[in-house]
């Protein structure tokens, strides 16, 4: 078998070298067909090529523009929030919310549109509201007929704080249950590959932590056909090595369609989802007393 790492992997399957994003090309290498049975990927069909016309696979530009994209609004943002966070504080919210707005957005567009990713308009939406209050708010300032007081857009996006926190349960809980409806069948499947992303937090000494997130890419087989699928979702709770087997469930209807309940991650979304709701009806309630 081949071995991206040159060394053999848990159980005689190749390792991945870690610390790269998804790619395809080395997924393929991953993927143990020694009878040359049809291959399913991530929903997609794979028809073998002659060699002279295969392409190799392009370097993703889109992937550097995101990143310095990503970097440029973060860095520009944090700046603006910091000059205008005593000169004018509503531009400090909007500077936040444009962060919010722009790394949210990219990141809908890199996992798509789907049910399963619906908690990830969250962000992007709550990052369009931190910016078009404000912005509401300054436009009309010099005629309080026409728009919105300081005071009552603070307390809409403080108030907006608890909506956040109560969509990210919902989209959780429904997000849960009609994977479990579509996916009913058991199967078990071998981790074959695992690509990463990495997450930067700060503590309350203000040091900068890196936490790798992990997302695992299984190997089942249905009727014959070897499904390739790989998680829609980056965590680090209870990953899966390169070689471990679990069982999983797919959709009768449509084996690439795949669910691996992982109750850590409901969990943090479940106290995420109960922070913000906690903040936003302790900022409202200290605001208006």
């Amino acid at each position: 078998m081949y071995d991206l790492n040159g060394q053999n992997g848990m159980n005689g399957f190749p390792t991945v070298e870690m610390d790269k994003l998804f790619s395809l090309d080395a997924l393929k290498q991953c993927i143990v067909n020694p009878e040359g049975k049809r291959v399913v990927i991530n929903g997609t069909e794979q028809e073998e090529k002659p060699a002279e016309t295969q392409q190799p696979e392009k370097s993703s530009a889109w992937d550097s523009i995101k990143a310095f994209l990503i970097i440029a609004v973060f860095i520009g943002g944090m700046i603006s929030a910091a000059v205008f966070s005593k000169s004018e504080p509503l531009l400090c919210i909007a500077s936040v919310g444009a962060i919010f707005f722009v790394i949210g957005t990219i990141v809908v567009f890199q996992n798509g549109f789907s049910a399963d990713n619906i908690i990830g308009l969250i962000f992007p939406l709550a990052g369009g509201l931190m910016v078009a209050l404000p912005v509401l708010v300054l436009e009309h300032r010099k005629d309080a007929a026409k728009g919105i007081s300081t005071g009552t857009a603070l307390n809409i996006m403080l108030g907006g704080l608890a909506v956040v926190g109560l969509l990210v349960i919902l989209s959780t809980v429904f997000t849960n249950k009609g994977k479990e409806k579509r996916c009913t069948a058991s199967i078990n499947a071998r981790c074959i590959y695992t690509d990463i992303h990495y997450s930067t937090t700060h503590d309350a000494r203000g040091r900068t932590r890196h936490i790798k997130l992990f997302c695992p890419t299984w190997q089942y087989e249905v009727g014959g056909v070897i499904y390739v699928t790989r998680e829609n979702v980056h965590s680090n709770l209870d990953t899966p090595r390169v070689g471990e087997c679990r069982d999983i469930f797919y959709d009768p209807s449509d084996p690439s369609d795949i669910y691996r309940p992982v109750k850590k991650n409901d969990m943090v979304a479940y106290i995420v989802g109960i922070a913000f709701i906690a903040a936003g009806i302790v900022s409202v309630y200290m605001r208006t007393r």
